[in-house]
């Protein structure tokens, strides 16, 4: 096999590099694609990941046909001109458009980037973002939703217990199961028929996000389930492929902050 002339002389400089005490000359989007193909696809939330990482590589979004409007300017900065300021700047930016918690949730995927960089591939010497501060974390939630609120809910989404038939349904038995079940959107999406008891009401979850089995039982809940199980009346007739659906719809248009 012949090897390209311009990898040849990429890696010869590369490893010149490195003898010499330094580190190679790779950018951030250099990174981010390398991340993106060896590392990320090894985690179960390797989706999430990739999506982020291609906003900011500033890829087409198949939906609206336009650059991510999450395209970071400095993707072809070297790994070794980025700067704290740099970093301390895009948090700012994002501050401004979505929530702390979004902000940290992509600051810790940037800086697993940045540190797989620095130890593993030994492309940095220093990981800049150690030194930005991170916001304040958002205080988690008490407040329980309400039983009118429930109510109101399901009846504007048009519930009424039978065959799930419109989307608004499939979103209304998606939203009683996760109150039902305190299942997480992926959990749902991953509920297939032979992992659903109905005569014990029991669901079971082969792996869950800390990475071990589950299962959850459906127990009795009032209107509008009031004689039987969220399982029962959620999926009883075909319609589990549709609370998958509905877990998509919501997780997407939660992503997109709709």
């Amino acid at each position: 096999m012949i090897v390209p002339r311009e990898w040849a002389i990429d890696r010869e400089r590369e490893l010149a590099d490195l003898a010499g005490g330094g580190v190679p000359r790779k950018t951030l989007r250099e990174a981010l694609t390398r991340y993106s193909e060896d590392e990320s696809p090894k985690k179960r939330g390797h989706k999430w990941e990739a999506t982020r990482i291609n906003g900011w590589m500033g890829r087409i979004n198949s939906k609206t046909g336009l650059p991510s409007e999450l395209s970071m300017s400095w993707l072809d900065t070297q790994l070794a001109d980025l700067s704290a300021d740099d970093l301390s700047i895009w948090r700012d930016s994002r501050l401004k458009s979505v929530t702390a918690g979004s902000v940290l949730r992509e600051m810790n995927l940037l800086g697993a980037i940045l540190e797989t960089a620095r130890r593993e591939w030994r492309w940095l010497l220093k990981n800049p973002l150690r030194d930005v501060r991170r916001p304040s974390q958002p205080e988690a939630r008490s407040r329980r939703i309400a039983q009118a609120e429930i109510d109101s809910l399901c009846l504007g989404l048009g519930w009424d217990e039978e065959p799930v038939g419109t989307q608004t349904q499939e979103v209304a038995a998606a939203f009683l199961l996760a109150i039902e079940t305190a299942m997480r959107q992926g959990e749902m999406l991953g509920l297939t028929w032979d992992t659903v008891d109905f005569a014990r009401r029991v669901a079971r979850l082969p792996r869950t996000k800390n990475g071990s089995a589950r299962a959850i039982r459906c127990l009795y809940h009032p209107a509008p389930l009031r004689s039987s199980s969220c399982l029962r009346a959620g999926m009883n007739s075909g319609s589990l492929p549709y609370l998958r659906q509905a877990a998509m719809h919501c997780s997407a248009r939660e992503r997109h902050g709709r």
